[in-house]
């Protein structure tokens, strides 16, 4: 499988799990009251953040070992002996604790619901250290397959699964049964892995630099979860309950959806100029990273305005009338999407320290997260929570322009970008925020807007973005990711 094939087919999981996500959270939030509805957002909180605790880094073993023993069959069915165990265990006692964490967090659950709750993260748990196996062994389309039976298994179940007392509880069952058809797509291939001679039991593995390696990814991947992945929840649950939750969950989905949208050419460009930055290219690789940080940031202003305009008609639309209050949290995170544009230098930045400056920034990200909630959320709720993640993105963006400006060279990011995408943005999230009830009034302010950005936005050159991206960077990056340009 080629290297572009590889980079669409794992763009196109993240797609399909944002969907299915996406999906979810809507129907359930229409079957059920919101306190119903922030009660099963809570405790899919509890699953991801208590896996992420208790993974110790396994997943992420598998990710980057499996491939790399991939022609050493010896080493690999050394590890993945010693590994299978490990997958097998950390997520069942994580399900047992993720029970022990609802009960003390006062969640609302019969003894089935806990048992359903056990269940689902349990299951998760097995999915996710398996699909960290089949990533490092590179079967992206069994990936894909399970991503999109279980998908459909969710949908389905979150329609018709019947509710009785506005219990999510029958939903966290739905959780557990595709989680578990989701693991039936590579159970047999990671049980391969293990045929080999008795040999492979003597094999000396560096076990010490694997350690080191799943220590360091577990607590990159547990603070970048944190500061990314709706850290603020406990504290806005805390303050205001679970209606609180299920008002400002309403507000991330959509925010998270252009989040994915923004962030999927990344996906498929990391590989090459990861490529290009260890053939020692790195010219070509900061001039293609500028050249996507652009392309981003034309997109992300777009996508932000767009959301300005139709906020309070999507809301309504996905969630319902009754998530009304949820308006006003989503116009401070739109503010937030600008802060994307630097992922490309990120990411090189990434490769030239080894990830230190990646779990440095994620360190500081949930210091600054946490420091403004604490205060924030209490003073103003929902809001509160709001302005804490997008003064954490910005304060984010902030660090990676100074080092990369150190590190890459001043041309690498375009701050003047920046504040042009920002004096666009700014306007017509300023008056959706204000509550303006028009859609008329705001597309008439909105679109304005969005050709100023579309004009004002220039390469390093002195070019259009909004031309280069129509003319070059689309038509480049939907060819090279084409499904049908792969070797065999």
């Amino acid at each position: 499988m080629s290297l572009l094939r590889k980079s669409f087919l794992s763009a196109l999981i993240a797609i399909v799990v944002a969907v299915c996500r996406f999906l979810l959270l809507a129907i359930v939030a229409r079957r059920l009251s919101s306190t119903g509805f922030g009660q099963f957002v809570y405790a899919q909180w509890l699953v991801d953040m208590i896996f992420m605790v208790f993974a110790l880094g396994v997943n992420g073993v598998a990710s980057r070992y499996f491939a790399e023993f991939a022609t050493d069959q010896l080493r690999r069915v050394a590890l993945m002996r010693r590994w299978i165990p490990l997958a097998l265990m950390l997520p069942a006692f994580s399900g047992l604790v993720t029970v022990v964490a609802a009960i003390l967090s006062s969640l609302a659950l019969t003894v089935m619901g806990c048992i359903f709750l056990a269940a689902w993260a349990m299951a998760s748990g097995w999915w996710t250290m398996q699909t960290a196996a089949l990533f490092g062994q590179q079967q992206f389309e069994l990936i894909l397959r399970a991503n999109i039976t279980a998908t459909a298994i969710i949908v389905s179940a979150a329609l018709l699964v019947p509710i009785e007392n506005d219990s999510p509880e029958l939903f966290f069952a739905a959780m557990a049964l595709s989680s578990l058809v989701g693991c039936g797509f590579g159970f047999r291939q990671n049980m391969a892995q293990c045929v080999g001679q008795a040999s492979a039991l003597r094999i000396a593995l560096p076990w010490r630099t694997i350690r080191t390696y799943g220590l360091n990814v577990w607590l990159t991947g547990l603070l970048w979860s944190l500061v990314w992945s709706r850290g603020e929840i406990p504290l806005v649950r805390l303050h205001m309950g679970d209606q609180g939750v299920a008002q400002y969950t309403a507000a991330l989905t959509l925010y998270f959806g252009a989040v994915q949208g923004i962030m999927i050419w990344i996906g498929g460009v990391a590989p090459h100029l990861t490529t290009l930055w260890g053939s020692d290219q790195k010219t070509d690789a900061v001039a293609i990273a500028r050249r996507l940080s652009d392309a981003q940031m034309l997109v992300s202003g777009c996508a932000a305005i767009l959301l300005a305009c139709f906020g309070p008609e999507l809301l309504a639309l996905v969630f319902g009338a009754t998530y009304g209050e949820s308006a006003f949290p989503l116009a401070i995170l739109l503010m937030g999407l600008i802060t994307l544009s630097s992922s490309a230098q990120n990411h090189l930045l990434q490769i030239a320290t080894d990830a230190k400056f990646n779990r440095n920034t994620s360190l500081a990200g949930l210091i600054v997260l946490y420091s403004v909630a604490v205060i924030a959320i209490p003073w103003l709720g929902m809001e509160g929570a709001a302005i804490s993640r997008v003064v954490t993105m910005w304060a984010l963006f902030l660090m990676s322009l100074f080092f990369v400006g150190q590190s890459l060279g001043h041309h690498a990011l375009s701050g003047r970008n920046a504040l042009v995408a920002i004096a666009s943005v700014s306007v017509p999230v300023m008056v959706f925020a204000v509550g303006e009830s028009q859609l008329v009034n705001r597309l008439l302010i909105g679109l304005p807007c969005l050709v100023l950005l579309g004009l004002a936005l220039r390469d390093l050159n002195g070019n259009l973005v909004v031309k280069d991206v129509i003319n070059n960077v689309w038509p480049r990056f939907a060819r090279e990711v084409s499904p049908t340009r792969h070797v065999r």
